[in-house]
C-alpha cells in the first residue's frame, strides 16, 4: 500500500517543519503545494517554507491557484499513484501514537474519505486551548480519486477516523506580526469579521467569547491548557 501526505500552505516558514515530520517514516510520498500568492487578499514576499520542505525531504511544487479547491485537486491528481493521501496543513501536527494509529487505520479503511473527529486548536501561543473544541469534520483522509467539491467537502459519503486519532491545529499559535500578516492575505474572505485583528485579536483576554473571525461562535472561548496536551 502506498501512502502520501499533502500539504497546502501560504507563507509558514515556522510551522511546516512540524507538520511534515510528523509523518516521517510513515508514508512513502510528502507532497507541499507552496502558493505564490494568496487565493485572496493582499500578496506577500515568499518567505523560506520552500527551502524548509525541500530540505526535509517533500517533493516541493510552487505556483499560483484561484482557491483552494483547485490547489488540493492538483495536489491529489499528483499523488495519483497513492492508494491514500493523508491531507495535513502546514499548522497541523499529529504526536506518534496518532500517527501510528492512523496508518493502521489506513490499512482497514473501507470508504474512500474520512474526517477526523478530536481536533485540538490552541490559542496565541500552545498554553491556551479553544473551548469547547473545534467541531469535528475536517477532510484528513482521501483517496485520490476522490473529488473535493468546496473547500474540504467531496462528492460522495465520507466517514470519520476513530476518536483516540487526535490532531493539534496551531492556526492561531502566531505572533501579533503574523497574524497581521496572515489577515492581510485571508481578510477578504467572505463573512470575515470586519477589525477582527484590532478588536478580538490584539484586545484578547481570557474573559473574551466568540473568538474566531469568520464563524465567532465557533471558537467560544481560548481556556488555560490545563491538560497540558500540546506537544510539540
Amino acid at each position: 500500500m502506498v501512502i502520501g501526505a499533502l500539504t497546502v500552505a501560504y507563507r509558514e516558514e515556522t510551522r511546516i517543519t512540524d507538520a511534515i515530520k510528523c509523518l516521517e517514516g510513515h508514508i512513502d510520498r510528502h507532497l507541499v503545494l507552496i502558493s505564490e500568492k494568496p487565493w485572496s487578499g493582499k500578496e506577500l514576499p515568499m518567505d523560506k517554507t520552500a527551502e524548509i520542505a525541500e530540505s526535509l525531504g517533500a517533493e516541493v511544487v510552487t505556483g499560483e491557484w484561484q482557491n483552494e479547491v483547485d490547489q488540493r485537486m492538483l495536489g491529489l491528481q499528483l499523488l495519483k499513484d497513492c492508494d491514500w493521501v493523508i491531507i495535513i496543513d502546514a499548522d497541523e501536527y499529529y504526536e506518534p501514537k496518532s500517527v501510528k494509529k492512523l496508518i493502521q487505520f489506513v490499512k482497514t479503511a473501507n470508504i474512500n474519505a474520512y474526517g477526523i473527529t478530536n481536533m485540538r486548536t490552541y490559542w496565541k501561543t500552545r498554553d491556551y486551548i479553544i473551548e469547547p473544541p473545534e467541531g469535528g469534520g475536517r477532510l484528513v483522509l482521501i483517496r485520490p480519486s476522490v473529488e473535493i467539491v468546496t473547500s474540504l467537502c467531496v462528492n460522495e459519503p465520507w466517514g470519520f477516523l476513530p476518536e483516540e486519532i487526535v490532531m493539534h491545529h496551531y492556526s492561531y499559535v502566531r505572533t501579533n506580526g503574523e497574524m497581521k500578516a496572515k489577515v492581510a492575505y485571508f481578510g477578504k474572505i467572505e463573512n470575515f469579521v470586519p477589525n477582527w485583528y484590532e478588536n478580538i485579536w490584539l484586545k484578547w483576554t481570557p474573559e473574551m467569547e466568540n473568538l474566531h473571525p469568520v464563524n465567532p461562535q465557533s471558537f467560544r472561548k481560548a481556556k488555560w491548557n490545563t491538560k497540558n496536551t500540546t506537544i510539540i
